[in-house]
Order: C-alpha cells, then sequence, then structure tokens
C-alpha cells in the first residue's frame, strides 16, 4: 500500500484539464472551505449543530496532526523522483528513484524512511499518514449527515471521500494507505462522535450553561477539562499544531461567553438567513485579515522557532475568538439574531 506504481498510473492520464479538477477537489479539504461550510451552518441553519461540527473538526484536526508525527511516514513525492509534484507545480528534486515499498502489503525501505523524516524536521515539507484532506471530508461530511439526519448526505460522504481521496494520490501526496488509513481513523471518530451525541444527549447539555459552572460535578469536570484545561495544556506543553489548538480554545472561550448571555435563536425567514450568512462570513473574513495583516507587519514569524509557535497560536486564538464571538455579537445587535427566549422579528 506504499508502492508508488498506482500514483504513476493515475499521473499518466495527466492534463491541464484534469489537473485543474483534482486541485479543485483537494481545495475542499483545506481548512478555508471547511470554515466556510461551517459558517453557513452556523448562521443559517443551526448555531448548535454547526458548534458541536466545528468542535468535531478541530479535534480530529489535532488527532490527525498527532498520528501523522507519530507515524512519520514520508509522502509518494519523497520516495520517488518519477512521481510529479503537480500540488505544488514544481519540480520533484527528491533524490530518490522508485524508492516506494516493493509489494503491496511490503512497507517502505526504513533508510529511505529516515532519510525523509530528517529532511521534514528541517522543514522540507510535512508528514503524509494519515491524509488530513481525507479524515477532513469523513468528519465534515459524515458530522454533517449525522448531525442533520438526512439520507441524501449519507450518499454523500462516500463520494467526497473517493473523489479526495482519488485528488490526493493523483496530485502525489499520498500513497494508498494514507487515504484507507484516513478513512479507518475518520470513521471511528465519527462512532465516538455518535456515540456521545446519543449516549449522552450532547445537542441538549452541551448548550447547557449549568454544566460549564465551576462545580464539583463530574459532567461539569469533564466539559470544562476538554473546553479549556486540556487545549491550555497541548498550548504549553506543544503538543500540536499551534494554529488548531489556538483556534480551539479562541472558539471555546466565544462559546461560553454567548453560552452566559444566552445562545443566539437561529430561527427566521430565508432572506434573514441569507443576511445572516452574509454579514456573519463577512466580519470574520474582516477580522481574519486584519489579525493576519498585523503579525505579518510585527514580523512575528521571523523570530524563531519558539516565537513562531506563539505567534500562531495567539493569531489563531485572536482570530477564533473575535471572529465567532464578534461575528455573533454583530448579528444580535443587527437584529438578525435574537437570544434564545426573546421575541424574534421577521
Amino acid at each position: 500500500m506504499f508502492q508508488t506504481e498506482p500514483i504513476l498510473y493515475l499521473q499518466s492520464f495527466a492534463s491541464d484539464s484534469l489537473t485543474f479538477i483534482m486541485m479543485a477537489i483537494t481545495q475542499m479539504g483545506y481548512e478555508q472551505f471547511i470554515i466556510g461550510i461551517i459558517c453557513f451552518i452556523i448562521f443559517g441553519i443551526s448555531f448548535r449543530k454547526g458548534f458541536l461540527l466545528l468542535q468535531l473538526m478541530m479535534w480530529q484536526g489535532l488527532i490527525n496532526v498527532f498520528l501523522k508525527e507519530f507515524f512519520g511516514m514520508p509522502r509518494p513525492v519523497h520516495v520517488d523522483s518519477n512521481v510529479q509534484y503537480f500540488d505544488k507545480g514544481e519540480p520533484n528534486t527528491s533524490p530518490f528513484i522508485s524508492g516506494g515499498a516493493k509489494g503491496f502489503f511490503e512497507p517502505l525501505n526504513q533508510q529511505v524512511v529516515e532519510a525523509i523524516r530528517l529532511q521534514i524536521q528541517n522543514g522540507m515539507d510535512s508528514y503524509g499518514f494519515p491524509s488530513g484532506h481525507v479524515q477532513n471530508m469523513v468528519s465534515l461530511w459524515g458530522g454533517i449527515a449525522i448531525l442533520f439526519k438526512k439520507h441524501i448526505l449519507y450518499w454523500i460522504v462516500p463520494v467526497m471521500v473517493v473523489l479526495m481521496a482519488l485528488s490526493r494520490m493523483y496530485l502525489g501526496r499520498h500513497f494508498i494507505a494514507d487515504v484507507i488509513g484516513s478513512a479507518v481513523i475518520g470513521g471511528i471518530i465519527l462512532l465516538g462522535f455518535n456515540f456521545l451525541l446519543v449516549k449522552y444527549s450532547l445537542m441538549e447539555s452541551f448548550f447547557n450553561r449549568n454544566n460549564f459552572v465551576i462545580a464539583a460535578r463530574i459532567q461539569n469536570i469533564i466539559f470544562l477539562f476538554f473546553l479549556l484545561l486540556l487545549p491550555l495544556i497541548l498550548a504549553i506543553t506543544r503538543m500540536g499544531e499551534a494554529n488548531i489548538i489556538g483556534y480551539l480554545l479562541g472558539t471555546n472561550i466565544a462559546f461560553l461567553l454567548l453560552l452566559f448571555k444566552a445562545i443566539p435563536d437561529d430561527s427566521g425567514n430565508l432572506s434573514k438567513r441569507a443576511a445572516r450568512v452574509i454579514i456573519g462570513f463577512t466580519f470574520y473574513l474582516l477580522v481574519m485579515i486584519v489579525v493576519d495583516s498585523g503579525f505579518d507587519r510585527a514580523g512575528f514569524y521571523f523570530c524563531g522557532t519558539e516565537m513562531e509557535y506563539i505567534a500562531k497560536f495567539f493569531e489563531s486564538f485572536i482570530i477564533a475568538l473575535f471572529g465567532f464571538w464578534g461575528s455573533v455579537t454583530f448579528l444580535i445587535k443587527l437584529g438578525l439574531f435574537s437570544r434564545e427566549n426573546e421575541p424574534q422579528m421577521n
């Protein structure tokens, strides 16, 4: 499953139009597309379901990064210079030729793996297994299907997963093992997510403010641990990607600020929902642009590894906190959201 022959076979059909399509598909696995989908759900359909989906995506993202670091496996472009680097649009400068596994169930050559690990640790690229894009598709569309329980959504999941898997392999970024492994891992995460929804009535208990006050109750301790304490521990110990941890903590604090005032009532007619999506997403983008620009101008990313990690954490934290809390608060001020138990104007 770590052979490069299947990748080379897919790339034998390469053309400008096919590469364009595959690049378009792969864009759906990046955070910009995922955040856009979640913002559409939060502002336009259901605040509660959108927020739970956001939690699912952030935690599965952390799991994916942890597994990549744990396994430390190279990508097809790393082990075989014959594999084209469509994803980057650059020539493949790998020193290895036909360095993939010799058989379907055989592992990669350990010397090749160790050589690539040294290069990745020096910032050449990132590890391959499991595929973040494929895992994102399983979690995103699987999570949507579980939350909304629409029959057609259950059919969308395998279609999106297969398309993403083919895209990532065609672009030379993943082996068969990477995409199969990530699909299995994503499926396990979804089973856990569904278990929490059904067994512990997460849709109700997660939005009950009494479960988030400081009290000697098991449920309160668990919720506060996962929302606040664990992200802080991960950030301090640097056990995970800085931007995901920062975004997780910022989102969770924003959620608590909203929860203790009252969750937004997401009812309303179609025009009101459309206005919420457009204005809310625009507000979020403006926050992201301003914060990105500020951190770039400050030059934090050129101050060394330690400072770079801290900068990435705080940039994501601020974007999530003010983008999420600020957009909802702004929509409430405009009368496009009301707080639950308040009269809703159409």
